[in-house]
């Protein structure tokens, strides 16, 4: 069952739009991680972080794909295709096995990814221990079974056969909103407590704090962590809502990641 006046062509509408937005903050703060990573490179005398500025630029090609792809979606099912589809842009938008919806799904499959696997990264930078993000990388690839049988489930639903919340898709796509939910989670508290840690042994024989830079990791894992909750209950509660969550999840990806690059960056030169 729908949110109360929440149809699907109007949730496309307004799912869009926020995304766009996002989207063009997201582009901003893209810009910026590139000057901060360059400037950061000069005043400390060394090479630019290539791997920090490959994976922005996956980011951002993912960021784009998808609104490219929800734009296409907007057309067809409100110009090209819905009008003329029994049903009309409601049904249509409605097709779990829809080439755009398939299409979205898999660069947010990507993103998904692609971030989860900086933030392991991250957390085994600052243990230096592979044992500690063993349990992580074994969700990681979970997340991404889970996905990848949950858009293979959408493809194959036959048109009419049901939305999302109403076919077998519903209960991999609860697995997956899940899986990466407690992944982000226990690596945020990981690379949060290390860091912490690691302050309070040092705290006497360095300048400075470490503390901002575990509320940069904090404030970027609460709030991935905040979406994906809200898509999580909005998809139990079989609520429309959830395909605005899921266009505005893709920018917010990228930004919190841009959020943690600018903002120790700009500490980093702060200290320089």
């Amino acid at each position: 069952m729908a949110a109360a006046g929440l149809t699907l062509d109007l949730a496309g509408i307004i799912s869009t739009v926020l995304e766009a937005i996002f989207y063009g903050f997201s582009l901003f703060m893209f810009g910026v991680t590139l000057y901060i990573l360059n400037q950061n490179s000069r005043q400390l005398d060394r090479q630019v972080n290539y791997r920090m500025l490959a994976v922005s630029w996956a980011l951002l090609s993912c960021s784009t794909a998808h609104m490219i792809i929800d734009i296409i979606r907007i057309c067809n099912g409100f110009i090209y295709k819905g009008p003329n589809f029994p049903g009309g842009p409601v049904a249509w938008f409605s097709i779990p096995s829809e080439t755009t919806f398939i299409a979205k799904n898999i660069v947010y499959l990507f993103q998904t990814l692609i971030g989860d696997g900086v933030l392991i990264y991250r957390c085994y930078v600052v243990w230096q221990s592979w044992l500690i993000v063993a349990f992580p990388i074994v969700m990681w690839l979970w997340i991404g079974i889970v996905s990848a049988i949950a858009i293979h489930s959408s493809a194959t639903v036959p048109a009419g056969a049901g939305t999302v919340f109403l076919t077998r898709v519903g209960q991999w796509i609860t697995a997956f909103y899940s899986s990466t939910l407690a992944t982000n989670l226990i690596v945020t508290i990981l690379l949060g407590y290390k860091i912490w840690m690691t302050n309070r042994r040092t705290s006497r024989t360095r300048q400075g704090s470490l503390l901002p830079v575990v509320r940069v990791i904090a404030d970027a894992g609460i709030t991935y962590s905040v979406t994906l909750t809200a898509a999580l209950a909005c998809f139990v509660q079989k609520s429309n809502g959830q395909y605005i969550v899921l266009d505005i999840i893709t920018p917010i990806i990228s930004i919190t990641f841009y959020m943690v690059i600018i903002r120790v960056g700009l500490s980093a030169q702060h200290r320089s």
